[in-house]
Order: structure tokens, then sequence, then C-alpha cells
């Protein structure tokens, strides 16, 4: 793994500040980290980005802390409604850098938190770490993997009677459809009855009608500063966004050296076709929302989608 500014092998944290749209973001970066590449040649680029390069995610997931929070509000109202007990056991499916892990934790939740980047679960054990009050959140446990193995891995590590899974922020679809079936369909293998699966991600029909074709962001860490910029592309035929993510480097001229260019796709749904997906791999649809925190109802013109789903009692 080749990331400016970073050496050694101790995982030790500095604090540095990331810029976004004119917003600043107080985050800490691993200032020394070696990660070791377990990725087989047969995997995508998807995890090429989220394994190999996941410092240029890592603005992204931090702006989005308060959000979080908010979330884990509507998710408690949600397991309510749905008579899950506060202490039940729930898996946070791509838990990135524990953002709903760790609430959900302080909340009295049992959280397993399972995610492919080693630099996110380090991040998440250091957020965990802050929050700790001395005792529930040294309970949370993190496993890294491919979450298409999801099922195997945390098999095999006796973490099964799951009764919540949560898929946050976008998780799903970087594998095409094919790979999201079976991995809902293999997670069957780790719940307890009655399980109830959180989905959230975005709604293809309001995306194709609003869509932002790029965007980007600085960041600054070992003191140099770099822009990501993201470009997009969706393509109408096949609901794939294509997706192509660039790293700048700012030189002492003030030019702009183009590190690398990591291009991934993502499978954008549509809430039948998602239900869809959903159904075939032997859950049992139960609702749909557009807002998490708010409770909010699904329409066509929903920028985001929340389904909710049961294993079928």
């Amino acid at each position: 793994m080749s990331i400016p500014g970073f050496k050694g092998e101790t995982s030790v944290y500095q604090n540095h500040y990331y810029y976004e749209q004119n917003r600043v973001f107080r985050t800490f970066v691993p200032n020394e980290i070696k990660i070791k590449c377990t990725c087989s040649g047969a995997q995508n680029r998807t995890n090429k980005l989220y394994f190999e390069h996941p410092e240029i995610i890592l603005p992204i997931l931090e702006s989005r802390k308060e959000k979080a929070l908010r979330d884990v509000e509507g998710l408690c109202r949600l397991f309510a409604k749905f008579g899950v007990p506060r202490e039940a056991k729930i898996l946070d499916l791509s838990c990135g850098i524990g953002r709903h892990s760790v609430p959900l934790s302080q909340a009295g939740y049992q959280v397993v938190g399972y995610d492919l980047s080693p630099l996110f679960l380090e991040r998440a054990k250091e957020l965990a770490k802050q929050k700790d009050g001395g005792s529930k959140l040294n309970k949370i446990r993190f496993y890294q993997g491919d979450s298409r193995h999801a099922a195997r891995v945390l098999f095999g590590k006796g973490e099964t009677a799951f009764d919540v899974i949560i898929s946050m922020s976008a998780s799903i679809g970087y594998f095409g459809e094919e790979e999201d079936l079976r991995m809902f369909k293999e997670l069957l293998s780790l719940v307890s009855p009655k399980c109830m699966l959180v989905i959230e991600t975005d709604n293809r029909d309001q995306l194709f009608r609003t869509f932002n074709p790029s965007e980007y962001y600085t960041m600054i860490f070992a003191g140099n500063e770099f822009e990501v910029h993201r470009i997009f592309r969706l393509n109408i035929e096949n609901s794939f966004m294509e997706e192509e993510w660039k790293l700048y480097k700012k030189m002492q001229d003030n030019r702009m050296k183009l590190m690398y260019s990591l291009p991934t796709t993502l499978r954008v749904y549509s809430l039948h076709e998602l239900k869809k997906i959903i159904e075939t791999a032997g859950w049992s649809y139960r609702e749909a929302y557009s807002i998490l925190d708010t409770l909010k109802s699904f329409t066509f013109k929903s920028d985001g989608m929340i389904l909710i789903a049961q294993r079928p009692f």
C-alpha cells in the first residue's frame, strides 16, 4: 500500500484537518501505518479502492458522523416498532469508521462491526475508545473482510444469532445484483428468528433525475495538500453508476500532480428492484422510508431509500 506521508508499522493517530465545500472537518489520519494486502487478483476495482486506498474516502466518512447520530435515533425508533429489545445483537455490515456501531453500542445494543478496510476499522476502534465510558463500548467486536464473504467469516468466528443487520450509506451494489442476492441469502445463516434487516442506499429513480456528474474536495495530511476528484457517469442501460476517483497532490510550484486514478462501478436500485432481490434471497419485505431520522415515508422522489425486511416467521 502506498499512501503519501505514511510509513512504518505502528498505528499512531495525529490530528489533521479536511476541507470539503468550504467546511472544515477535524479527523484522525494514520501518521504511520502498514497494511498487508490479502486481496486476490480476482477481486475487483472496488476492493482496490476500499482496501488499498481508503484514505481518500476517510474525509467523507468523517464528515457524516453527525448524520449518523440522527440515523441511530431513527434506528432505535424502528427497533422499538418491530419489537427489537435494547440488548439485541446487531451486525453493522460495512461499518466503516464505526459511525453507527459506536452510538448503537452506547445505546445498549450488542454490536459487531464488519468492514473490508483495515484503516476504517482502526479508526472505528479509536472512536470507540474515545466514546468509551468504561464499559459498553469495550464489547464492540470488529472484523475485517469482504462483505460478500461476511456470512462465512462471521460464522467461523462464532458470531451468529443476530437480531438486526444494518447496511448503511449505500454499501451494496458494488459487485452487481447477483452478488448482492447471494450475500443477503447467505446472511440468513447468521440470524435469529424474526431478525430485522435495514438497508440504506440511494434511490435510482431520483438519482437519475438529479444527477451531478462530478465533485471534489481537498484534504491535508503529513504536511501535504491533496485534491480528490470524483467523476460520475450513469449508465441508463444497466443502472450502474460508473465512478472514477482521482487523487492529485499539490506540488511546491502549485501544480497538481496526479498520484493515481481508480475506477469503480455501483449498481443503483429502484425500490421494486431491491425488494425483489431481498425477497428472492429469502427475506420478507416490510416497508420503506426516505429519511431515517424522521422515518418519512418513501416516494419515487426520495433521494435516499431505507428498506426494512425481516426473516420469515
